[in-house]
């Protein structure tokens, strides 16, 4: 009787391929290890940077079982022998898979538990983010790996040599971070983009961050789980007799159905956070459509917001602002260019007509005006607004602000907000700790009177000294500047900038995030009720300290 015992035989037979598998594991873990040691010697990159920067590691590791799996198949079917083991016993076409599955999940097990040992050495290493490496390597390497013996089982079955290794070659190009990195460096070009649909790796599409250190988000299982079930499908064309057709069928269905999820436009939200935030885009629209290049008041104030916001896979929004002067012929607006604006109405709930180009929004007025509600949807990108976590700064349009604030510059983003204080109700669907200007009155319920509401959620901790509160991220991106040390230099900073500028910082909280989405010049805001600044680098904090308060002296 053909077991598992044989199958095992029959896999190792080949003392090249043992010596063969041997070399690349030894080789795969001396570079995972010499990787964690660099990153770990330098202090320039945290436990997530290092599962981000594992990409060639894992992709050698499917390579290998993808070879191993088309070569065994490839040689059973040009054996001699072929038709009468494969003609009359087809219970032995899955058993050298199962085999090699099994062996695919103990060398996940042992990958893993080493680099899980050797980032051990890192001080923020804990049982949580031990289950973030567990997860990408489930994600990036333990299910591609099942895909690509699954694949390599029916591409062995090719009797023909050269175009076995002509397609060989062609998957082993597809699957790998070369083609990936065509796509990502020519994107204009819509064929270009079809590599990216073969990222079956997938811990190089979006790279790790301070306040979210994974990159194992859903639409990732999702495709990887419908690639293994497509390469299901000729396997249970070729074994099963009962039932075939329908099992096909279902197989069909299930791969359809994830790849449908997986192109939804607001499935891979985490990646068009950085994709979408091309700049030609916006000066485009200021270009063509004369828009305009300094700022422009309002002419009114709100003295209340209603914000409800829907944290999902986007973010989704009802605003209602209470607006003091309702006698205005066009009410102007700033939101950001990202958030799609799909109905606006009055106090009466009567439809205003509206005209929205770039950041900047003008509102017709018609009826009693004394409240605008705005309703809008999107992605946000620089910053953070999802079901994981949330990054809104107070002076960054994610809720309407009243005139027209230009948004963007050469090396600035944000830094658009009203010239007044409002009342703020914002009621949310986040559960978890939230850091807020605002005060929370009842779970999801903030309330306040500011500039503009501010809220940040992730993998955050909380470090006071001298009564002041600094949030930092538990897993920085830059470990080697969240050091006590550091801390106590960004504190006699910001004394310095109370002795010379009058600011206190005492009582408020200080963000000091690591967060990578954000481009150089953007943050060190010093607002009424916190502090962001960013970076815990000393250096460019005070530098930039300097920057800001001279120019707003100017």
């Amino acid at each position: 009787m053909f077991n598992l015992k044989n199958a095992f035989k029959q896999i190792f037979k080949d003392k090249f391929i043992v010596i063969g598998l041997g070399i690349v594991l030894a080789y795969i873990i001396f570079k995972q290890v010499d990787l964690i040691k660099i990153i770990k010697d330098d202090g320039d990159g945290n436990c997530g940077r290092t599962i981000a920067q594992s990409t060639k590691q894992a992709y050698l590791y499917v390579a290998m079982f993808f070879l191993w799996s088309s070569y065994n198949t490839h040689s059973f079917y040009t054996n001699k022998m072929s038709e009468m083991i494969f003609g009359f016993r087809k219970n032995i076409n899955i058993m050298h898979i199962y085999a090699m599955l099994l062996v695919n999940l103990i060398l996940t097990v042992i990958l893993t538990t080493i680099t899980i040992f050797v980032l051990g050495k890192f001080d923020n290493m804990d049982r949580m983010f031990a289950g973030f490496v567990i997860l990408q390597f489930l994600l990036s390497w333990f299910l591609p790996a099942v895909f690509m013996i699954l694949l390599g089982n029916s591409l062995g079955r090719i009797k023909n040599g050269t175009l076995f290794l002509f397609i060989l070659l062609v998957i082993l190009y597809l699957v790998s971070p070369a083609a990936l990195w065509v796509y990502n460096t020519i994107q204009g070009i819509i064929l270009l983009r079809i590599p990216a649909f073969f990222d079956i790796i997938q811990n190089n599409t979006y790279d790790t961050g301070s306040m979210y250190p994974t990159t194992a988000y859903a639409y990732k299982w999702i495709k990887i789980l419908g690639f293994i079930v497509a390469a299901m499908i000729p396997i249970v064309a070729k074994v099963f007799n009962k039932n075939k057709k329908v099992i096909i069928v279902i197989l069909l269905m299930l791969f359809t159905s994830s790849q449908i999820y997986y192109f939804q436009p607001d499935s891979k939200t985490f990646d068009y956070e950085t994709l979408m935030k091309e700049n030609i885009y916006y000066y485009y629209e200021m270009e063509n459509n004369n828009l305009p290049s300094e700022n422009e008041e309002a002419g009114f104030i709100i003295t209340d917001y209603n914000i409800d916001i829907d944290f999902g896979r986007r973010l989704k929004a009802s605003c209602e602002m209470k607006i003091s002067d309702a006698n205005c012929e066009n009410y102007k607006f700033t939101l950001y260019h990202t958030l799609k604006v799909y109905e606006v109405t009055n106090a009466t709930g009567a439809k205003l007509e509206y005209e929205r180009f770039a950041d900047f929004l003008n509102i017709t007025s018609k009826g009693d005006c004394s409240s605008i509600t705005i309703k809008y949807k999107g992605t946000v990108d620089h910053y953070a607004a999802n079901n994981t976590y949330v990054y809104l700064p107070e002076d960054y349009p994610y809720y309407p602000i009243a005139g027209y604030k230009l948004v963007n510059n050469d090396i600035n983003l944000g830094k658009a907000s009203n010239s007044f204080k409002a009342n703020f109700f914002v009621n949310m669907n986040e559960s978890g700790k939230i850091y807020s200007n605002l005060k929370e009155t009842s779970p999801g319920h903030y309330e306040g009177y500011a500039t503009g509401p501010m809220f940040v959620k992730g993998y955050l901790e909380t470090v006071t000294i001298e009564n002041i509160t600094y949030v930092c991220p538990k897993y920085p991106y830059y470990p080697k500047y969240y050091t006590m040390e550091n801390l106590n230099k960004l504190t006699k900073s910001l004394k310095d900038i109370e002795n010379k500028y009058g600011y206190s910082s005492e009582g408020k909280l200080v963000l000091v995030l690591d967060y990578c989405g954000i481009p150089y010049g953007t943050g060190y805001h010093f607002g009424d009720d916190y502090v962001d600044l960013v970076y815990a680098n000393p250096l460019i904090t005070m530098r930039r300290f300097e920057e800001v308060f001279e120019n707003a002296q100017d």
